[in-house]
């Protein structure tokens, strides 16, 4: 998981998860990216499932082969391989253009976003559709799912499945960049958590 720290350094001071376990139970929305959580984490993998089940949480799956938590998905983004930052950024262009993210959070915590924001502009979901394989329509739903759940807030999970890439920094990097741009950090039911 050296990427992870990586860029959770570069992007935040801290290469520590965010939130705790608990804080999946109390989310409106889970995003499992890169992750079997059920066979490599399945205490992790419980409170997920008891989260949707129980709570009625909404669950994303981000990953190009089918596992067990796409039984609990309320969407599943079946990307090709090597293509996990333009997913990202067909996500982010999607929440700015619809105008989805936390402008008070981005102004106060963040720097070096207008950059940022011309570089994932190219992402409509269409482009990010021919790049990726996954459907706009999906993109569009997973986008507005995650920026605003139906309660409380989204939960971001990934594992090696997106580290274990040449472009692994980058693959975290992305990822960090969704948290940042809706505020999913520093509040109940919200954070980011590498699954080491």
């Amino acid at each position: 998981h050296s990427p992870s720290v990586e860029a959770m350094l570069v992007s935040m001071g801290s290469g520590a998860t965010s939130n705790s376990y608990g804080d999946y139970e109390e989310a409106g929305c889970l995003m499992v990216v890169g992750s079997d959580a059920s066979s490599n984490h399945p205490v992790i993998a419980i409170r997920l499932r008891k989260a949707v089940d129980e709570r009625g949480t909404k669950l994303i799956v981000v990953n190009p082969r089918r596992i067990g938590m796409c039984d609990y998905a309320d969407i599943w983004l079946r990307e090709r391989p090597g293509t996990d930052v333009a997913l990202f950024s067909g996500l982010a262009q999607v929440i700015l253009d619809e105008g989805l993210w936390d402008e008070r959070f981005v102004a106060s915590r963040t720097e070096g976003f207008e950059a940022w924001r011309a570089a994932v502009a190219a992402y409509t979901p269409e482009a990010t559709e021919r790049i990726t394989g996954v459907p706009a329509e999906d993109i569009r739903r997973a986008a507005r799912l995650y920026a605003r759940p139906p309660f409380s807030g989204s939960c971001l999970l990934w594992g090696m499945g997106i580290t274990q890439h040449i472009n692994g920094t980058a693959n975290a990097h992305a990822l960090l960049n969704l948290a940042l741009l809706t505020g999913q950090l520093g509040r109940p039911g919200s954070g980011i958590s590498p699954l080491r």
